[in-house]
């Protein structure tokens, strides 16, 4: 699991992209066998064309012990006999994996709603967070409020911006 140039983030992303691409595999058989819902993990590898920052990527990928290598056009043309192969800018990373989004949602969400000691709260607006004693303990919600002894926030991709 990674950004589609994951040379061009920071530390944290490129370690979490390492971290996810060891856990996701068990994840996504863990889920299934408990969910029947297959979030389809596949390791497709990822061909990269076109790329102006290749230099840059093969050095990510040497501080992080990723195989990335550049690959020549007969490369490109064996896997992708369709596309057309620039010279010199094509990158092959062998070890990429992917899960279809949505079904990923789904198995978490029917797993998550499986579990006794855990509710889950969707379509609701967060206020606030309600914080007693140093800590939070809840949170005020346009459908009241919803306490609890753990809390996982998931605001999106776009959280940050609100």
């Amino acid at each position: 699991m990674s950004p589609l140039y994951p040379w061009r983030y920071g530390e944290p992303v490129s370690q979490l992209s390492r971290w996810s691409e060891g856990v996701y595999p068990t994840l996504a058989l863990r889920l299934l066998e408990e969910t029947g819902i297959d979030p389809e993990y596949r390791q497709k590898r990822l061909l990269y064309l076109n790329v102006d920052d290749d230099d840059a990527a093969l050095r990510w990928a040497r501080q992080l012990g990723k195989p990335l290598e550049r690959v020549d056009a007969s490369f490109v043309h064996q896997k992708e006999p369709e596309a057309a192969a620039p010279e010199g800018s094509a990158l092959w990373m062998p070890t990429l994996g992917s899960v279809r989004n949505p079904r990923l949602g789904q198995a978490l969400r029917a797993r998550l709603a499986a579990m006794p000691n855990v509710t889950l709260v969707e379509q609701c607006s967060v206020q606030g967070f309600i914080q007693r004693q140093g800590r939070v303990a809840g949170v005020d919600t346009n459908q009241g409020e919803q306490l609890a002894e753990q809390l996982v926030v998931c605001g999106g991709a776009w959280a940050a911006t609100c």
